[in-house]
């Protein structure tokens, strides 16, 4: 089926299929935006295709670094950065000297419970305190931030199939794959391209091996190695 086909699709009783788009349905959820395609026939809801992903500039404002990361969506080690900044917006190189120095004595406690004064004494001017973060930044990195790259090279401006459901009683009636890709017309107007999900349905994933096999459907290589289909419109 060509793209074009799409706008004058049919179901098998004839019933015209009416596309409609949706962007940011959802209130932003750590970074996170969905944009939604509707099928429609006769007036009736007949199926939606949900995608998401982390838009360029929500990613810099939620993960400005590996804190962040590892505070919204990792979770532990890092957490009392939301309380203490108020909000995400953590970007410890503006901060105040005060903000600087109640993050450093944060890691001490959290960390390093009594041993923690010890520890802080160490660092006399705003400098030392900068350098330490820096320093904490920098081990953070090590031991973590193939993790943080892999998050963005999957989520950052790299919009994936969320959820799909097509109503049962119009099942079989190519709705389904009509979604697939105006789904991907659509995001393509945004400069963008829809990605297979992570984990998949058995449904999904005789979809997208459908798409493989009828339409453009390509690959990218990730840092780690892994590939990962998105589908070319």
């Amino acid at each position: 089926m060509l793209l074009h086909d799409l706008f004058e699709l049919k179901t098998k009783s004839g019933s015209e299929v009416i596309m409609s788009y949706d962007e940011n349905t959802e209130r932003v959820n750590r970074g996170w935006v969905v944009d939604k395609v509707t099928a429609t026939v006769d007036g009736e809801l007949a199926g939606y295709i949900k995608v998401s992903y982390i838009p360029t500039e929500e990613f810099n404002k939620f993960y400005p670094n590996i804190f962040a990361w590892k505070s919204i969506v990792e979770g532990g080690g890092f957490n009392f950065i939301i309380d203490r900044i108020n909000g995400y917006d953590f970007i410890y190189e503006k901060l105040s000297p005060k903000k600087r120095q109640e993050f450093l004595e944060d890691v001490a406690r959290q960390f390093l419970g009594e041993e923690g004064n010890e520890y802080l004494s160490q660092f006399k001017t705003d400098n030392d305190v900068l350098r330490e973060i820096q320093h904490i930044e920098a081990v953070t990195t090590k031991h973590h931030g193939n993790d943080f790259k892999a998050f963005v090279e999957f989520h950052v401006d790299k919009p994936n199939v969320d959820f799909i459901q097509v109503e049962p009683i119009l099942r079989r009636n190519r709705i389904g794959l009509a979604l697939y890709l105006e789904a991907a017309a659509f995001l393509k107007k945004k400069g963008l391209k829809l990605h297979a999900s992570g984990v998949q349905s058995p449904s999904a994933v005789a979809a997208w091996e459908y798409l493989e096999k009828y339409h453009n459907v390509k690959y990218t290589k990730a840092s780690d190695g892994s590939a990962r289909r998105y589908l070319e419109v």
